[in-house]
């Protein structure tokens, strides 16, 4: 009961007088100062676990100015906030420590750190992830503003060394770039990185992208000579066993006992390119009219048309020769095993014989 006396006429004696007041120590330097060898505590108790504890730090004047406080609420959390008669300088929850320990900025938090609003990392600091993981390599699971001897924003992926470091990005709805994209090491589609040469196709469907061979860089390159089958109008052409060049020859060849039909056993797209010249003899000068010529080639035994024209007569030769020369390019997509035959016709009035001689040449373009 002394005790309590002694404190009232001291905190007395400071309104009365504006002294300092002390506990613990007789030279008090603020208004109030506690002291204690040890530990030094200041406790403010309510009376149940459901009332709330407070300490309101305030710079008031009137309803002017802002209150700082200190709010132990129930057994939700520790809230430090402000009121203010300014509505932005008004917070409840500017930073919140539950008793689990978990720690809100601007909301009351449901993990280790739970933040309401923008972050912001001042200087060339460094944010890193997984740093107590055994084993973890020392630079692993670190973002920097121009750190690691980079002018960006740089990455380090998880690893236990510099050789397996990886990032991972789950993004089913896509990945965007708006700007260009540079590449230090391999391209790889799920897990393969393609062989040299090898460039990335795709349907433009909903497939994946795929590494196939790219335009002159296989070796699916061919030439033949075509000659006719016979002397009639409409002959299908030949290929001739005596090929010009043929790079893959398991690939592209003339099919087993019908010289008229080219084998293409690989799929792909493939470029085609050549002439074709036809001279039609006319059996007399009473013959009348212009010869009609055509070429075409077969697929599946369906037939496309390439050039269609009448031939001409030729003034250096007699009156009743004729000759038309197409040349021809196309490109076209075969599946594996089918195979192209080409066609061609020159039709003349009354009689006569023909002579059809030409070349093609071939390459795949790309799978």
């Amino acid at each position: 009961m002394k005790t309590v006396f002694i404190i009232f006429f001291i905190i007395i004696g400071q309104v009365l007088y504006g002294q300092n007041v002390g506990i613990g120590t007789n030279t008090p330097t603020e208004k109030l100062e506690v002291k204690n060898p040890d530990n030094s505590t200041v406790k403010i108790s309510s009376t149940s676990f459901s009332d709330t504890s407070q300490l309101i730090l305030s710079n008031r004047s009137g309803t002017t100015g802002t209150d700082f406080f200190f709010q132990n609420k129930e057994e939700e959390a520790l809230f430090i906030g402000s009121s203010s008669d300014l509505v932005n300088n008004t917070s409840s929850n500017s930073l919140v420590i539950t008793p689990q320990g978990n720690t809100g900025l601007g909301i009351t938090p449901s993990t280790r750190l739970d933040v309401n609003g923008g972050v912001k990392v001042r200087g060339l600091n460094i944010f890193e992830m997984g740093a107590n993981i055994a084993g973890k390599e020392v630079n692993a699971g670190k973002i920097a503003y121009n750190g690691f001897g980079k002018n960006a924003l740089t990455f380090v992926g998880a690893g236990t060394n510099i050789n397996n470091r990886a990032v991972y990005f789950f993004a089913e709805g896509g990945t965007g770039f708006g700007g260009p994209v540079d590449i230090e090491g391999q391209i790889k589609l799920f897990g393969n990185s393609g062989t040299n040469g090898q460039v990335l196709t795709s349907t433009g469907s909903s497939s994946a992208p795929v590494w196939k061979d790219a335009a002159y860089s296989n070796n699916i390159r061919f030439s033949y000579n075509l000659s006719k089958s016979s002397s009639s109008y409409n002959d299908s052409l030949n290929f001739e066993a005596a090929y010009n060049y043929n790079l893959n020859p398991s690939q592209v060849y003339i099919q087993p006992g019908n010289t008229h039909r080219l084998v293409i056993a690989k799929a792909g797209l493939y470029h085609f390119n050549g002439s074709l010249s036809m001279t039609h003899h006319l059996s007399g000068p009473d013959e009348q009219g212009l010869p009609n010529a055509s070429i075409s080639y077969y697929i599946n035994n369906k037939q496309f048309v390439v050039e269609s024209d009448f031939a001409h007569s030729l003034a250096i030769l007699p009156d009743n020769n004729f000759v038309r020369t197409f040349p021809f390019s196309f490109d076209v997509y075969l599946s594996a095993g089918q195979t192209i035959k080409f066609y061609a016709s020159i039709f003349g009035y009354g009689g006569g014989s023909h002579t059809k001689s030409g070349y093609v040449h071939g390459y795949l373009i790309s799978e």
